[in-house]
């Protein structure tokens, strides 16, 4: 990624006139040339701006990512980089459970990045969790549709990317499942339609222990037990935050059923088991895609070469 930014930054530079145009018709004919000192002082100023984003980017205490941001934006404003130091933001803000102001960051992004693969699920969560059911579902949706057509940064890693994506579409397909669950009522179609898409989601990342969670409530209200009892227990085996709660849930069912609650730790350690195989098969499917962009790249260095290698006969050859 650092290449990617450095590149953004040196063209924001270019495009203000602030690097030296080596070709005179690229240049205003107005513009005076700049000296070595001031290319010099613009690339410096380049190199200290990246160096300050990659500061934020390997701080993991949200603490001190909000406060390495603030003083990014008030060192370097108007940067392009902004857009990216307002996501990491939200995210800090997030994590501290600041709900206006993880909404309010998140906002700004997509103001300057509309086209971001990860902001939509993340705010179509955090409506979600909030009750507030339409934006959920708006912002859901219009998040799936974005990562549809999204396309992949150069330099990110095709694994990388596809995890990214798959992270993304499970917090968009949780989201729109969550508020249409708070929305339902005892409505049978609805509850269906929320359980179709938190389904999807555990699809997309089999460890989603919100999703499970909600999904043991979807088919509780749907008197579907035996599907209350996976969902619960996967929750569980999840070890996430509503692992107790969810231990609860399963004690209860298996109370009203008659059946013997000695067999709750067996149900969830089998659950355990098939969640650590469908996660080993998702990082096999993507360490492939990894082996095989590694071979692509290497057959086009090797084209590559070869070209070089013709360009120097033919160039020889007409010498001779």
């Amino acid at each position: 990624m650092r290449q990617y930014f450095l590149a953004l930054l040196l063209a924001t530079l270019s495009t203000a006139g602030l690097l030296a145009v080596q070709e005179e018709s690229a240049a205003p004919a107005e513009a005076a040339p700049m000296t070595e000192e001031e290319i010099q002082a613009a690339r410096a100023r380049v190199e200290a701006e990246l160096a300050a984003w990659e500061t934020l980017t390997k701080t993991t205490v949200p603490e001190e990512v909000l406060r390495l941001s603030q003083d990014f934006l008030a060192t370097f404003p108007g940067s392009e980089l902004t857009p990216y130091v307002h996501k990491s933001m939200a995210l800090a803000y997030q994590e501290l459970n600041d709900y206006e102001n993880l909404v309010l960051y998140f906002q700004k992004t997509l103001e300057a990045l509309p086209r971001d693969p990860d902001v939509r699920p993340f705010l179509a969560v955090a409506f979600a969790e909030r009750g507030e059911n339409n934006m959920a579902i708006d912002y859901g949706e219009e998040g799936l549709a974005v990562l549809e057509t999204a396309e992949k940064l150069p330099d990110v890693p095709i694994a990388a990317w596809t995890a990214q994506k798959d992270r993304a579409k499970a917090d968009a397909q949780y989201a729109i499942g969550l508020a249409l669950l708070k929305r339902a009522g005892n409505d049978e179609a609805v509850l269906r339609r929320s359980a179709e898409h938190l389904e999807e989601a555990t699809q997309l990342d089999p460890a989603y222990h919100r999703a499970y969670f909600r999904l043991g409530a979807a088919y509780t209200r749907l008197n579907e037990a035996d599907k209350a009892i996976e969902s619960f227990a996967r929750t569980v085996a999840t070890g996430g935050v509503a692992a107790d709660i969810a231990l609860e849930q399963l004690q209860q069912i298996y109370e009203i059923l008659n059946k013997d609650t000695s067999e709750i730790q067996p149900t969830i350690e089998e659950q355990r088991q098939q969640i650590a195989s469908r996660v080993a098969e998702k990082d096999a499917m993507l360490q492939q895609l990894e082996m095989e962009e590694a071979q692509q790249l290497q057959q086009e260095q090797e084209q590559e070469l070869q070209g070089q290698e013709l360009q120097e006969e033919e160039s020889y050859d007409s010498c001779m």
